[in-house]
């Protein structure tokens, strides 16, 4: 849905050019993290998380044109970017609260390298979750190409008052928005381990601690056809010379690929050509 060629000769194939919301938008910067071209930049660009929440908007504008093909899907991208760029504890609880059966719930956890969705089903809730970017001695291992499955955790758990409540609401913000050395790998200096901000972070604080928070003695583990997985081959680097932060590919379109192939096949459980169609 999403493609190459809508970003190539700078130009962008959504309904309204005039978009207040994609002022600014440069189309250079993020053509570099869609196409991915041989040569990369030595760093990450300044201002690039700003930037890269127009790759959310200019996914939903272009999912719109599907919408009568996979409507579930299409929604689910619609209501993420309204969220995603609104993004404060009030919205968060009001985004779980206002979920119907057959509603799915997406939270770019970025301070924890995960993406966390929630999917309500007649009498329970799919909580899943999985890393966005892979850590940089894997990229370097596997010259950049590695297989994931995902989701890598995934529980069911009741529609309980602690999942509709503000506070978990607010766990939810506070992750997203909130760095922990904890999760972080460490690197030694003078004998001395440190925090190591050039790498990811492991998303357990959210695959454990999060999630695990909604566990009770009915939570299990969700089958086959409730919450269909997908196996994807990720594309990334790690590239830097004389910076502090290395350029990686964006960690949003990462994820934006992966909600909406998700997004896909369980939308057509029983049709898994129809959501690889459309995926492409």
């Amino acid at each position: 849905m999403i493609e190459e060629e809508e970003f190539q000769g700078g130009t962008s194939r959504i309904d309204d050019p005039l978009d207040p919301r994609l002022e600014g938008v440069d189309y250079d910067l993020l053509s570099k993290h869609v196409i991915f071209p041989k040569r990369l930049p030595d760093s990450t660009e300044v201002g690039f998380e700003q930037q890269e929440l127009h790759l959310l908007l200019l996914l939903s504008s272009s999912c719109d044109h599907f919408y009568e093909d996979c409507p579930k899907s299409v929604e689910t991208i619609r209501e993420w970017e309204k969220v995603q760029l609104d993004f404060e504890p009030t919205q968060v609880n009001k985004y779980i609260q206002n979920l119907r059966v057959g509603d799915s719930a997406v939270f770019y956890m970025r301070a924890q390298n995960a993406g966390l969705m929630f999917t309500i089903t007649y009498n329970k809730v799919l909580a899943y979750s999985f890393p966005i970017s892979a850590p940089n001695n894997l990229i370097y291992k596997n010259e950049g190409h590695i297989f994931v499955k995902y989701p890598t955790a995934a529980v069911k758990v009741k529609r309980s008052e602690l999942f509709n409540s503000k506070i978990f609401a607010k766990q939810i913000y506070n992750l997203a928005t909130t760095p922990i050395g904890d999760a972080l790998p460490t690197s030694s200096k003078g004998g001395t381990e440190f925090p190591e901000e050039r790498d990811v972070a492991n998303p357990r604080f959210v695959s454990e601690f999060l999630l695990g928070s909604l566990l009770d003695d009915s939570s299990e583990e969700p089958t086959k056809r409730e919450l269909i997985h997908v196996v994807k081959k990720v594309k990334d680097a790690v590239v830097w010379k004389d910076c502090l932060s290395p350029f990686r590919r964006s960690p949003l379109y990462n994820m934006a690929k992966i909600v909406l192939q998700l997004s896909l096949v369980n939308e057509f459980p029983d049709n898994p050509d129809m959501a690889h169609f459309l995926y492409r």
